[in-house]
């Protein structure tokens, strides 16, 4: 699980028409930053958290420094998510300081970037330029000795602006151009759809063809890794482990994949589900317990409705029922949910609006299994078991993933593997891992991580430098004529991975 640290809430610079925080802005336009507050729950957090936003920038650099230092005591490394538009030399003196780990959204260069708003398109392409020289001032500070940690991840929402049929040859050139430079770490989103961005919109075929495409063209990188489609391909082989969040059952009021810790002192959870604008307090009851690392807050309880309805509810009203994808998939993100009947977006009792698009998406990962003569789970024989045995256990109000129902149905006489009740979020610099370990979005705890990063391509159990050091890799696996990461296994087992511990 993720534990962000919001010292500005979601405040932020920017105004992307396409952000899943607007509607927070729109009803609390500015959080004040109580360090005093904030500083006295820190002191109980039981495991790493990063800098999150809004902007987490906008605070002055004393107290961003007093942050970063209290974490790097204590973990031994930092991170942060930003648009970067806020970065200085001495930021960067701070970053290399204090060891941290920067993910930077943006969405392409010049006009790509224009959904990155800021008022005017004039101001617009400024904040882009003030971006695009944060990326080479950490690219190019990463080559100092032990510097390595400054090469930053990427965050990247495809849309119109981005990824339309005339702008994705320039997106395209881009991304080959950021593996030449080395950027090692990715996440590919998808639009919201929560707000008046309809010109951003793309249609379903156009995000089908930009997909397929962006998999093929990952099997060119040298240094990128996509966690996307490596996710897709370890669901379907039965590994939900170390997947990112928006995969594992997520219950919207008391989340699995972030805890928070807002720039008043007060406990938060991800703000993807706050669709009404307000930030509600994790839920209590009589759910699962959810262990709550942050502050000295009450633990919260996790409950699987939504996953539970959406299996017996038929496709045509907005369920799962009889898709054979569920098991990897369960309606995907909450805060994704389809439109409902009375218009409202993102009602996270429906299943992703962009269903199709993640159908899609594991049809092509069956496909290329299949090519190595794989069988994916979701073409397995005892597919149902699975997924009726999951459903039990969840009524009966017990926690279990898909790597556990199927070792379940599988191994009947067989100790249950451990399975870690967190996963990492993926949307920032994310740590899953230990509360003894940094945060990054995979569960070994003492590995560098990206907002994104598709770490769990590697084998940790080998020391490793600053660069992408193929050495690392598990290289006696089938592939095609080219490397096919997202087909790449690895001798070490994961654990359910959630947005954080």
């Amino acid at each position: 699980m993720s534990i962000e640290v919001r010292p500005v809430g979601v405040t932020c610079n920017l105004r992307c028409s396409y952000c899943y925080e607007q509607p927070m802005r729109d009803c609390q336009p500015v959080h004040r930053y109580n360090k005093e507050a904030v500083l006295a729950q820190l002191h109980h957090v039981q495991g790493q958290w990063s800098l999150f936003g809004g902007e987490a920038l906008l605070i002055p650099l004393p107290d961003l420094e007093e942050l970063l230092q209290i974490g790097f005591d204590r973990w031994k490394s930092t991170g942060i998510q930003t648009n970067g538009t806020l970065i200085t030399d001495k930021h960067l003196d701070l970053f290399a300081k204090y060891k941290t780990n920067v993910g930077i959204s943006l969405d392409g260069p010049d006009e790509l970037n224009d959904s990155r708003w800021a008022g005017n398109l004039e101001a617009t392409r400024k904040m882009t330029d003030r971006t695009f020289w944060a990326l080479d001032a950490l690219l190019e500070r990463s080559k100092l000795p032990g510097c390595g940690h400054l090469i930053p991840s990427l965050i990247i929402t495809l849309h119109a602006g981005n990824a339309s049929k005339d702008r994705w040859p320039k997106m395209r050139a881009w991304l080959l151009e950021m593996d030449q430079r080395g950027i090692r770490n990715l996440n590919v989103h998808l639009m919201e759809l929560d707000h008046e961005a309809g010109d951003l919109y793309l249609p379903h075929e156009e995000i089908k063809a930009v997909m397929l495409d962006l998999w093929d063209l990952s099997t060119q990188f040298s240094s990128i890794k996509i966690v996307n489609f490596k996710e897709i391909v370890d669901l379907l082989r039965g590994q939900s482990n170390n997947a990112m969040c928006t995969w594992h059952s997520c219950d919207p009021w008391n989340t699995s994949a972030v805890q928070g810790l807002e720039g008043d002192g007060s406990p938060s959870h991800c703000s993807r589900t706050n669709k009404d604008g307000k930030d509600w307090l994790p839920a209590e009851g009589d759910g699962v317990a959810s262990p709550w690392q942050v502050g000295t807050f009450t633990e919260g309880k996790r409950y699987h409705e939504r996953q539970l309805s959406l299996y017996v509810t038929p496709q045509e009203h907005g369920g799962c029922q009889d898709c054979r994808f569920w098991l990897m998939c369960q309606g995907q993100c909450p805060g994704s949910g389809k439109a409902s009947v009375e218009g409202r977006h993102g009602d996270w009792r429906l299943r992703s609006s962009y269903c199709q698009s993640w159908k899609d998406m594991f049809e092509e990962g069956e496909r290329r299994l299949k090519a190595v003569a794989e069988v994916p789970v979701s073409l397995h024989v005892n597919r149902k078991k699975y997924e009726e045995y999951m459903y039990a256990q969840w009524v009966g109000g017990r926690e279990i993933g898909m790597s556990g129902a199927i070792y379940a149905v599988d191994s009947p006489n067989s100790p249950p593997p451990n399975q870690p009740g967190n996963r990492p979020h993926g949307d920032h610099y994310d740590s899953a891992g230990t509360g003894a370990a940094p945060h990054r979005d995979v569960l070994t705890a003492n590995r560098p991580h990206g907002d994104h990063t598709d770490e769990s391509l590697r084998k940790f159990d080998r020391p490793h430098g600053d660069h992408n050091d193929e050495s690392l890799r598990n290289t006696a696996r089938p592939h095609g004529d080219h490397t096919d990461e997202s087909l790449r296994k690895f001798d070490r087992p994961h654990g359910d991975h959630t947005d954080r511990r």
